[in-house]
């Protein structure tokens, strides 16, 4: 990431098709091509989890599904806790596969649809997993696999926003968006 902001680059969010897309062809074709133009151009391509809540295909999958490059500090996953364990890990398998390093760990927005990860699925007694937990389990179970970022709120109140910031830093988040 440090390369990136030294050298002008820039972090551009893609969105992946929803599940639920009228044309999934179009839509797999656009991501296709914006993905590869923030390449091409030399940025970093972010993609999102289940934006919204709006259930869309994950990141690796159409990283492999489309044979699309991944390069180290290029490509950006969110993963959020909307997750079963089990898919979790064969996320994070095939993100590990893949060569994709970077990953934003956020609660999520979530919704009925989607299966919240229960924290004894990832060893932890926490009531909710949050994005804390996610972190601590990452570098347990992947270690030194993945670099790991945080989001940071500016929407909930300062103290409690800050308070998190510090729990997420010290669990091992390497960067804040």
């Amino acid at each position: 990431m440090q390369a990136l902001i030294d050298n002008r680059r820039y972090l551009i969010e893609a969105a992946p098709p929803r599940q639920s897309a009228k044309d999934l062809e179009a839509e797999l074709k656009k991501f296709k091509a914006r993905y590869l133009t923030i390449l091409e151009r030399g940025h970093a391509v972010c993609i999102t989890d289940n934006a919204m809540g709006h259930l869309s295909f994950q990141g690796t999958e159409l990283i492999k599904e489309l044979s699309l490059p991944t390069a180290a500090g290029r490509v950006l996953l969110h993963l959020n806790t909307y997750h079963s364990g089990k898919n979790l890990d064969q996320i994070l398998q095939t993100a590990a596969e893949l060569g994709t390093t970077d990953i934003l760990v956020i609660t999520g927005d979530g919704s009925e649809r989607l299966p919240k990860l229960a924290p004894r699925e990832i060893g932890s007694d926490s009531i909710n997993t949050s994005s804390v937990d996610l972190i601590k389990y990452i570098h347990r179970e992947y270690p030194g696999k993945f670099t790991l970022g945080a989001a940071y709120n500016q929407y909930e109140p300062h103290d409690f926003e800050q308070k998190k910031l510090e729990e997420k830093i010290r669990a091992g988040a390497a960067f804040i968006i």
